[in-house]
């Protein structure tokens, strides 16, 4: 069920990830929050779960944006359904 949802969540952000800058979902999903959180146990972003999801892949967030690699939608698919073998 993990798999699914991490299966899922990767799907959307490369969906975002292809849109136009002037798009409200990518500027929402690019937006740096300013000032400091509340105290207590800092809440999972997100993004985060996506950094998550993509080094269970064994790639990570910067060389996946720096490479552009959600552009190539089969090779996107790719990188979505792909868990080494060990990963299980």
């Amino acid at each position: 069920m993990l798999e699914e949802i991490e299966r899922n969540k990767l799907k959307w952000y490369g969906h975002v990830m292809r849109m136009e800058m002037d798009r409200k979902p990518k500027k929402y999903l690019l937006w740096k929050p300013e000032g400091r959180r509340p105290v207590g146990r800092p809440q999972r972003r997100w993004m985060e779960g996506v950094e998550v999801a993509l080094e269970r892949r064994e790639t990570s967030r910067s060389e996946v944006e720096e490479n552009a690699r959600y552009r190539d939608r089969d090779n996107w698919r790719e990188i979505i359904k792909c868990l080494p073998a060990d990963r299980h």
